[in-house]
């Protein structure tokens, strides 16, 4: 398996990302950000935290890899972003993190 992102050492070209189904259904803008300084996950509108383990461990929540688009000139900042869904076994130190 080819890790596409390494919590310790986190790309400087994508952020990791998560997203739950429950949230999705109650509100499209919510999304978790990882901070590598912090080694958790903060709601991105919000002063929630969550931890790496509360994530993974939910069945409801995908991990994405969020990475700059192709459209620097869009609308809103939101449109110019991908969004590339990434697998938990390609997520270095996903399985050891508390």
């Amino acid at each position: 398996m080819t890790y596409r992102f390494d919590l310790n050492n986190p790309s400087q070209t994508s952020t990791l990302i998560a997203l739950s189904m429950t949230d999705v259904n109650f509100d499209v803008g919510r999304k978790w950000t990882y901070v590598p300084s912090e080694k958790q996950f903060v709601l991105n509108f919000a002063d929630e935290v969550r931890t790496i383990a509360e994530l993974r461990d939910d069945e409801q929540v995908r991990f994405y890899l969020q990475t700059e688009g192709q459209n620097p000139t869009a609308k809103t900042s939101f449109a110019n972003l991908i969004y590339e869904p990434i697998l938990h076994e390609e997520i270095l130190g996903l399985a050891e993190a508390k």
